[in-house]
């Protein structure tokens, strides 16, 4: 069995910090209301990652327990008399055979998951499962995962986790493994952000995993703010389906934003930049970290439209150039950046912690987030680099800029994309690489 990494190696402080978002009571009595209406009662019940406790109350069960690795959230609470929280790794020795398994399991993002503890975790939930784990897979999986794992074989799941799975390449994996099983599932999406107390950027769900149900259905349904449920037709919420995932092409291609190793590092402002007397062209480069600020009326981002919305508008514009040789005013800003700013995956692993591998600067920038209809796209006309969030679409052939800009620009990406957060939905690059190839095969 799996050796559990300890709790001060895994769950620190910053990690603790990033879990504890206390469920509102009212979702609690809406995931409990969604069971009961599949099960009048059941007799042991399982929630991995309990927090402060809340789902032991509201059910019908003989046995509830609840694995909680933090002490600090349950010490005030009294539990029902049937009910107990165990503080323990809820990945560690674990019999299973639960009847349900029901809860909100922690939300953290892969790149900030243990390196060690989570290649762990992911074999031993392979070998569980039969399934191979996809390692870009969020915490709450892992936790989905255990979830089935430990459940009967005709159990019921009930979690409240982000909406996001159900078409994230990511988790791919488990909705295949879901489907081959044929269980039925339903999934509730939230209109309103049920978690807007806390810094969760993501729309939340109501998931439903009914294993004596072999039917293979898939049911999506809209929530408002007032529990009234409304089936839709698919995962978009519209009567389209998902937009396709696509691999990137030798020309005409999206790719992800660059992430250097933290853009409070190697993004700079203008202020910042003349602090430190750095050479545009050799110390920086133009970058983009934010296209909000450019109005949507603009076609191509010239070196005009840059100094006007992100230079003196005080944007992080300014790219670190990738260097083993810096310049004594650079070596000068590089020795300033304290080792805890530093002490992060990506400059861990570069060498030295500064000279990060550079993308080639892209002929269109595009905003990955959006709001209504479809990103913001430019054409590149600075030479910045694409950082972060700002994607970029590289080595344009057979169509000219203006003409694709303006394909791009006309697609229904809406209607065919899963909300993130609220009004804001994200297209993922191999999205983007779909609607690009649809886009050719009409020139």
């Amino acid at each position: 069995m799996l050796d559990v990494i300890s709790d001060s190696q895994y769950f620190n402080a910053h990690y603790l910090a990033k879990c504890q978002v206390d469920t509102p009571s009212n979702i609690v009595e809406q995931a409990w209301r969604i069971a009961l209406q599949h099960r009048t009662d059941f007799h042991k019940v399982v929630d991995f990652g309990a927090g402060d406790g809340k789902f032991a109350f509201g059910g019908k069960y003989n046995n509830y327990i609840g694995y909680e690795i933090d002490k600090r959230r349950t010490h005030e609470r009294d539990l029902p008399p049937n009910a107990n929280i165990v503080h323990k790794c809820a990945f560690s020795e674990i019999r299973g055979g639960f009847d349900l398994c029901i809860g909100n399991p922690p939300y953290v993002r892969h790149h900030e998951l243990n390196d060690e503890w989570q290649l762990k975790i992911a074999s031993q939930l392979s070998d569980g499962l039969g399934i191979r784990l996809d390692r870009r897979s969020n915490a709450f999986i892992y936790f989905l995962c255990q979830a089935i794992l430990k459940t009967k074989n005709d159990a019921l799941i009930v979690q409240v986790i982000p909406y996001e799975w159900v078409s994230r390449p990511s988790c791919a994996f488990l909705r295949e493994y879901i489907s081959q099983q044929s269980w039925r599932v339903k999934v509730y999406r939230f209109k309103q952000d049920v978690f807007a107390h806390s810094k969760v950027l993501t729309t939340a769900s109501i998931t439903v995993i009914d294993k004596s149900d072999k039917s293979g259905k898939w049911d999506f349904y809209s929530i408002d703010a007032n529990f009234n449920s409304v089936k839709v037709e698919s995962a978009t919420g519209s009567n389209q389906n998902v937009l396709q995932y696509k691999r990137r092409t030798e020309n005409n291609y999206a790719q992800r934003g660059l992430s250097p190793g933290g853009q409070k590092i190697f993004c700079l402002t203008e202020q910042s930049r003349k602090e430190f007397n750095l050479e545009i062209g050799t110390d920086v480069v133009p970058c983009i970290t934010n296209i909000r600020p450019i109005p949507d009326s603009i076609t191509k981002l010239t070196k005009q439209n840059f100094n006007k919305y992100l230079v003196d508008a005080g944007e992080k514009c300014w790219l670190i150039a990738t260097t083993t040789s810096p310049s004594p005013n650079l070596s000068a800003y590089l020795d300033s950046i304290p080792e805890s700013e530093r002490d992060n995956y990506t400059c861990r692993n570069q060498s030295p912690w500064w000279c990060y591998r550079p993308h080639a600067v892209p002929d269109l920038l595009y905003g990955s987030g959006f709001t209504k209809f479809g990103p913001k796209v430019f054409i590149n006309s600075v030479g910045a680099v694409a950082v972060g969030a700002v994607h970029g679409i590289h080595k344009v052939k057979h169509i000219t800029k203006d003409k694709l800009r303006a394909a791009i620009r006309n697609f229904d990406f809406e209607s065919k994309v899963v909300s993130h957060s609220g009004a804001l939905k994200k297209i993922e690059v191999n999205q983007m690489n779909s609607v690009l190839g649809t886009i050719l095969e009409h020139v």
